[in-house]
């Protein structure tokens, strides 16, 4: 515009040298008076061009900055909506989605700022006009108030790690909700207030042009009534210049149109584009929906953990051994399934393979919610990524509770004496061996004792065996009241029953003694009268007090490692006691 008004000034001044030259024969008066007019009117046109220049420069500058505003809100309503298509793609494919959520995150950061303080970078005015200042902070508008929400709660979603990024994430919908609720009509709003200014601008720079205008074409008809053809000529580069002026702002403003027509038909792509996305989105939650129901299918309980620990998903069957709902034990980890007989061991094993990414298979006793018992065979395997990247644990419960409830019945048909319940020979020499293991750590003896009753013989002949049972069944109670909780009672066979002591004194002079001492209690408790009552009988109790008991015992130590021949110690002492009639 500059190197245009120096062109008119100089061909203004070529034509005033003419003009002077046409006049050296009129009067000095007449010149002098045109000298004058034609100064002045070179004034007057220079002051209109002057102002003509202003003016467009002004309205170039306004466009600049209207079409500024425009593409910067235009973008910022485009970002939005990409913001919200690639919050859902990070739940897909974080390692590649999270450099483009980062970089639309801080474009939408800095064009925000800039929309509402001013960016000379993009050419952005730092004072908004009173409509503008209304729809960002005014009554009748909060958009900056949503957009600074909305960048929140991007930024929150992008603080959330890759692992906890699910499609019902709670930063994740609520970011959704806002994109879809006021903030997009709103950034359009201000799309076309933008518009709408740029277009008020131009209808004023166009009234005053029109002015200068009519001035103009005032100021020629008095040069060309005046100054004659000079200023005829003056005034029509005058007007030339003004018409190109005026067909360079009506290009500007075809290409603005184009470029609005251009983000139009961008934003229309990117619509469906994210529509497109929402699609592919449903069938994934379709696929996963089926996989969930397939899951609750399953008997067993299914369990799926993060990094640290915590429940992510649990299927029907967790609940329905567990007692506990998904909404209870999702967040949390499976430390509510113990109680006070987990084994510590179990639970410090499993907390290991958890620390360490390992596996861990094993049975572990837990509480249902409503405080019931259950063995768990539970078993926990890792999961990792295409990197070999721990991700997570997926975790497998079976309720084994009824087979070790079995298996503990076995045991104890197979260790047990059936009538009397008390330890049989089998479990007998499993008790010696820990005993003998004790004798040699604490370096202390022990004494085994044979007990046979007398008389057993005569109350099976003369009453039946059912007395005889009974008179077995009452002599293990009176065992086992005479004895400490350490020690172990079995029954050989017949009327013959053997206790296991451990744990007497070091001595085995004091050892004997306290053998003894035990010896004549049972003897004793055994020697008093006995009430037999057979079970779902009307016959009054036999009343059995010929019954007593011969008992042997022997001592050993850490280096008796043989139990039959201990316990053939004992039995021939019980022997040389039973021919003394003791």
């Amino acid at each position: 515009m500059y190197s245009l008004c120096t062109s008119h000034a100089c061909r203004s001044t070529a034509s005033s040298t003419q003009a002077g030259a046409s006049v050296l024969d009129i009067d000095s008066k007449l010149v002098k008076e045109l000298t004058l007019r034609y100064m002045l009117a070179l004034f007057l046109v220079a002051l209109f061009s002057t102002s003509a220049w202003v003016s467009l420069k002004l309205v170039i500058d306004a466009q600049d900055g209207t079409a500024a505003l425009v593409n910067v809100s235009g973008r910022q309503r485009m970002l939005s909506q990409r913001l919200a298509m690639l919050s859902h793609e990070m739940v897909r494919d974080p390692a590649t989605t999270e450099p483009d959520f980062k970089a639309a995150l801080a474009l939408m950061k800095q064009s925000h700022y800039g929309l509402t303080h001013g960016d000379e970078d993009l050419k952005l005015p730092p004072t908004l006009s009173k409509t503008v200042r209304e729809l960002y902070h005014g009554p009748t508008g909060t958009l900056d108030a949503q957009v600074s929400q909305y960048l929140q709660q991007a930024t929150t979603w992008l603080a959330v790690p890759d692992a906890q990024r699910t499609a019902d994430h709670p930063a994740l919908l609520a970011l959704v909700a806002t994109a879809r609720g006021p903030l997009l009509p709103n950034l359009d709003r201000m799309v076309g207030q933008y518009q709408k200014e740029g277009e008020a601008a131009v209808a004023q720079v166009r009234l005053i042009e029109t002015t200068i205008w009519l001035a103009t074409m005032l100021l020629l008809l008095l040069e060309a009534v005046l100054i004659f053809r000079p200023i005829v000529n003056h005034v029509r580069n005058v007007l030339a210049r003004l018409q190109l002026s005026k067909a360079e702002l009506l290009s500007h403003q075809m290409a603005l149109s184009h470029t609005v027509e251009e983000r139009t038909a961008d934003l229309a792509e990117l619509n469906l584009q994210l529509q497109a996305t929402e699609q592919h989105m449903a069938v994934q939650l379709r696929a996963l929906k089926q996989r969930e129901d397939a899951l609750d299918c399953i008997a067993q309980g299914i369990l799926i953990a993060g990094v640290d620990g915590k429940m992510a998903f649990v299927n029907r069957g967790f609940e329905r051994l567990t007692g506990y709902s998904a909404d209870e034990i999702i967040g949390s980890t499976c430390g509510c399934l113990h109680g006070a007989d987990t084994q510590p061991d179990v639970v410090q094993a499993i907390q290991q393979a958890l620390v360490n990414g390992r596996s861990f298979r094993g049975e572990v006793l837990n509480y249902r919610r409503n405080g019931e018992r259950f063995w768990n065979d539970l078993s926990i395997n890792p999961v990792r990524d295409a990197d070999l990247k721990l991700i997570g644990f997926v975790g497998v419960q079976h309720d084994v509770t009824t087979l070790k409830q079995r298996e503990h019945a076995y045991w104890a048909v197979a260790n047990h004496d059936h009538l009397t319940g008390l330890a049989n020979r089998q479990l007998l020499r499993d008790r010696w061996l820990q005993a003998l293991a004790r004798a040699q750590r604490n370096e202390r003896c022990g004494a085994v004792l044979f007990i046979d009753l007398d008389r057993f013989k005569a109350l099976n002949d003369g009453h039946g065996h059912e007395y005889g049972d009974q008179l077995l069944i009452q002599t293990a109670q009176r065992i086992v009241g005479a004895l400490r909780e350490s020690d172990t009672v079995a029954r050989l066979g017949g009327d013959e029953f053997v206790v296991l002591l451990s744990e007497l004194d070091a001595s085995r002079t004091a050892a004997a003694v306290q053998a003894a001492i035990m010896a004549e209690k049972i003897r004793f408790q055994l020697a008093q009268p006995y009430d037999l009552v057979l079970p779902a009988s009307l016959q009054d109790p036999l009343h059995w007090n010929e019954s007593s008991a011969s008992v042997g015992w022997a001592l050993f130590d850490g280096s008796d490692a043989d139990l039959d021949a201990v316990l053939h110690q004992a039995d021939q002492a019980m022997y040389q006691i039973k021919r003394a009639g003791r």
